[in-house]
């Protein structure tokens, strides 16, 4: 018997099996290991400005002082535009590899950031003018003529979807820059915009950080449904290593699930109006939707074999 055959024999299966199983092996003990890993941090993940999640990394340096490779634990699904969030800096995900048992994404450090109008919190960009053969803004007095260039990256949401060509934005309460490109073709998830230096005006506001548009677009922040409005729907009771959707009876933006236990269930993706939650151990959670510091809906799930 050879040692192929004698190894499938031990794993009890077909040569398929086998590959499966060696591949579930690797998984665990690349989970049970990873909080030992070099360069771990705990982080948050935030997709599409709205769903935040807790999740563990382990960061590598890349090329330049503004990337990061950073790593995640098997099965954690990362999507490009994403932001991820680690010792008090952000990053935003350029690329990701999930071909791997631990996905890789290629991020950049969001050192700036753009304010909008009727929004008080901005969102964060990475902005870089190597590539316009400047020294770049790791220094905020690199910004010298108005014909020098930037590029930007940033998450694709519903704020940055209001952004457009010709329009004015402001970094660092103090230089204000002319849209000249916007692409999400090649990375999908996130914009790639070009800026060129523009002179100041007079209606630029700089203590919050916004430039003067002839078209000036106001935000709407979202409103606070009622809990009593607000319900979720799905299955009480679910398996060990099945998925599940639930969904709520309106759409609430800028919604927050949480699951109480992580130990037993843990969220895979989750939006305005759903999230998709794995069964991991036995036990009860209690699933709740948030919206601010606003409890919106809860759900007690019993998790079995």
């Amino acid at each position: 018997m050879s040692y192929l055959e004698i190894y499938k024999k031990r794993m009890g299966g077909t040569k398929t099996q086998a590959h499966d199983k060696r591949h579930e092996t690797a998984k665990h003990i690349a989970n049970r290991n990873f909080t030992l890993t070099e360069g771990y941090f705990p982080a948050i993940l935030n997709e599409r400005g709205s769903e935040t999640v807790e999740i563990d990394i382990a960061v590598r340096s890349g090329t330049s002082e503004l990337q990061k490779y950073i790593f995640f634990r098997p099965d954690t699904r990362v999507k490009i535009g994403s932001y991820v969030t680690y010792n008090g800096k952000t990053y935003i995900v350029r690329e990701v590899n999930i071909d791997v048992n631990t996905p890789k994404g290629d991020c950049y450090y969001c050192n700036q950031a753009i304010n909008f109008k009727g929004l008080d919190k901005a969102v964060p960009c990475y902005s870089n003018s190597t590539t316009y053969g400047s020294k770049g803004i790791l220094d905020q007095n690199k910004f010298y003529e108005l014909d020098s260039k930037t590029k930007v990256y940033i998450q694709r949401n519903k704020y940055t979807e209001t952004l457009k060509i010709g329009q004015r934005i402001m970094f660092a309460n103090e230089y204000v820059y002319k849209i000249t490109e916007i692409d999400d073709l090649v990375f999908k998830g996130m914009y790639t915009i070009v800026c060129q230096r523009d002179e100041i005006l007079p209606m630029d506001d700089f203590e919050n950080n916004i430039a003067y548009n002839e078209f000036q677009t106001t935000v709407e922040k979202p409103e606070t449904p009622s809990p009593d409005t607000v319900d979720i729907t799905g299955e009480t009771k679910i398996k060990i290593g099945n998925e599940y959707t639930y969904t709520l009876t309106q759409t609430v933006e800028d919604c927050q699930w949480l699951i109480d236990d992580e130990s037993i269930a843990t969220i895979v993706s989750a939006s305005d109006d759903s999230v998709t939650i794995l069964g991991a151990e036995t036990g009860w959670i209690t699933l709740s939707v948030t919206q601010g510091d606003t409890v919106l809906a809860e759900m007690d799930i019993l998790v079995s074999r």
